[in-house]
């Protein structure tokens, strides 16, 4: 379903929402929301709050570059891609996206069992990093 001509304006701001709201959650995310928590919540809290916030942060990014790359898609010639291009096109567009899921469920899951024994042990209250 590719064609040779210019894209409409609809499909260029769909492109650009898309990859400004990316762009824009992973520098909030990154650096304002984590910098702040870090300095003002213990490790737990900060731990259990990324567990629950980065599952949205990462499957919101997958749907933001999924209909980036079906843009695009749609839009570029696919006969003038060579084998690799089309490899490329593929795994990103099929493959990358089943196992970013699962990948976060097994860190969030490993965290949430780190915690639980750190509370068993009577670990889990604020640490001073300072003082190492």
């Amino acid at each position: 379903m590719s064609t040779d001509r210019e894209p409409p304006v609809t499909a260029k701001l769909l492109h650009l929402m898309f990859i400004s709201t990316f762009w824009g959650m992973q520098i909030w995310v990154t650096f304002i929301a984590g910098f702040v928590m870090d300095n003002n919540l213990n490790r737990h809290t900060f731990g259990f709050i990324q567990s629950r916030l980065f599952p949205f942060y990462l499957h919101i990014g997958s749907a933001c570059a999924f209909f980036n790359l079906a843009i695009f898609a749609m839009y570029h010639p696919s006969n003038m891609l060579d084998d690799k291009e089309a490899f490329q096109v593929f795994r990103t567009y099929c493959i990358v996206p089943r196992y970013g899921g699962k990948i976060q469920k097994l860190r969030t899951t490993i965290m949430s069992f780190q915690i639980a024994i750190l509370k068993n042990l009577d670990l889990s209250g604020p640490y001073d990093l300072s003082s190492l």
